[in-house]
């Protein structure tokens, strides 16, 4: 059996460059099956069957699949078996057994229908073919030819391999499909599933949106002003490394105006620099603040965030699915994202946890970073432009360092500083005098320097 096994997956890599069209597929086929199913297990799409030796799940990828446990995999995969196992939609058939109420799912949503008029075929070994068209009518597609559904299978972009079908294909197949467009839509699978609070974001870590891309950017530079433009798109790029080509010998003159000027970039956390004499280029190694960390970790510029970070993340996608929702305006939203920062945050320093979102999102106790860190999170998983600014602030206790936000609505930017719309008192206020206003308000009592990078906040918003 292991011989026909492995000598399947030899064959199924063959076949990876004449049939998945739409995308290249790795070609460590059980490997790549892996790291599918690790996705789907780590968003709560995908379950194992049982744990291996060091606590993982078992995957059990190079067993067959059955249609029955196709079905429940594609039920899953959609985030819904909560409703499949609450909810009665009918079926005709008398040999569901087991998997009856996933096979009811699927056939009152027209996702799979039976071998005849009264049996599903459920302990029958599913199809490529079949496999497919359930995939195919989960993104929407209602009319697909299950006997040749390769040709839209390719056109969609899920990926597969020809050959008999197993767990592996099911995981590498139901991964896919989380990229690709639901039909009718302008959204991928997994956002439609993100936007419903489909996506298990409570106890498991979130993966990226789609596969890791290159960290490092290359940029060449002649001058001073040069170096600091590009690298502000570095940083708005979320590239983790960075190859800095300049004239040979000035090494050294160019790294130490990157280190002084740093702080232009507010969720920098830090910077190293290393170069050989003479050798025309510089070495950056980028560490983001927690908040900018998980935004790249989402679009795969990061491979893995640490154990607090990644917790903060999932608490923040649960918070946005809960109070974010598409019928609201950009306006609604900000709002929103503002007055649960302020009314769930108390402002304590609690050391380097309170300068992050880290302390903000899961103590809720947090100084101005973690404020600032919080806001910008939540505005880029509500897809509003938003920044970091850091400057002094001044009070009648004196002046200090200080960091708050602009963001980008209705056309404009705008000024909110959270943690000073959240004053420290016995009981909860909600203040908005310093949301979406501009920079001649803000300038009463806050200062900062308008670098190039920095957007003018010409108007309050009202």
């Amino acid at each position: 059996m292991l011989k026909k096994i492995f000598a399947f997956i030899g064959s199924i890599i063959l076949c990876f460059s004449i049939t998945a069209q739409a995308r290249e597929v790795p070609g460590d086929f059980l490997a790549y099956a892996e790291s599918s199913a690790n996705r789907l297990y780590e968003l709560g799409l995908f379950r194992g069957v049982g744990q291996n030796g060091d606590g993982s799940p078992d995957f059990a990828l190079t067993s067959r699949l059955t249609r029955g446990e196709a079905v429940t995999m594609l039920v899953r995969m959609l985030g819904a078996e909560s409703d499949a196992l609450s909810r009665y939609y009918g079926n005709p058939f008398t040999d569901t057994g087991w998997a009856d109420m996933y096979i009811d799912y699927a056939y009152g949503n027209g996702i799979a229908f039976g071998v005849s008029d009264t049996e599903f075929g459920t302990d029958d070994y599913v199809t490529l073919e079949q496999l497919l068209t359930f995939a195919l009518r989960a993104l929407g597609y209602i009319e697909v030819d299950w006997q040749n559904p390769y040709g839209l299978a390719d056109s969609v972009g899920l990926i597969y391999a020809r050959g008999d079908c197993y767990r592996a294909d099911a995981a590498i197949i139901c991964a896919s499909a989380l990229d690709c467009t639901v039909n009718g839509t302008d959204m991928t699978l997994f956002e439609t599933l993100y936007y419903d609070g489909a996506i298990n974001a409570g106890s498991t870590p979130v993966s990226g949106f789609g596969p890791v891309t290159e960290p490092v950017m290359y940029i060449e530079i002649n001058s001073g002003d040069e170096l600091m433009e590009k690298f502000g798109d570095v940083v708005n790029g979320r590239a983790s490394q960075i190859i800095i080509y300049v004239p040979e010998g000035q090494e050294s003159f160019y790294a130490e105006q990157l280190n002084s000027e740093i702080n232009r970039f507010c969720d920098v956390q830090k910077l190293s620099s290393s170069w050989y004499p003479n050798a025309g280029e510089i070495t950056v190694t980028i560490i983001y603040d927690s908040a900018v960390s998980a935004m790249a970790y989402l679009e795969g510029k990061l491979p893995s965030l640490d154990d607090d970070t990644r917790r903060m993340l999932n608490e923040a996608i649960k918070i946005h699915s809960g109070l974010i929702y598409d019928s609201m305006t950009p306006y609604d939203k900000v709002k929103a994202i503002h007055d649960y920062l302020v009314n769930t945050i108390t402002y304590r320093n609690t050391g380097s946890r309170g300068h992050s979102a880290v302390g903000a999102l899961l103590d809720g106790l947090a100084v101005c970073d973690g404020y600032a860190e919080a806001f910008d999170l939540m505005c880029y998983l509500s897809n509003i432009p938003c920044i970091q600014v850091g400057g002094t602030a001044f009070s009648s206790g004196g002046a200090e360092s200080h960091l708050w936000n602009k963001v980008y609505l209705d056309g404009a930017w705008y000024n909110v500083d959270v943690t000073w719309d959240d004053p420290v008192s016995s009981v909860p206020v909600l203040s908005h005098d310093y949301f979406l206003v501009s920079d001649a308000q803000l300038a009463r009592d806050h200062s900062w320097t308008m670098y190039p990078q920095l957007p003018v906040s010409e108007s309050n918003y009202f």
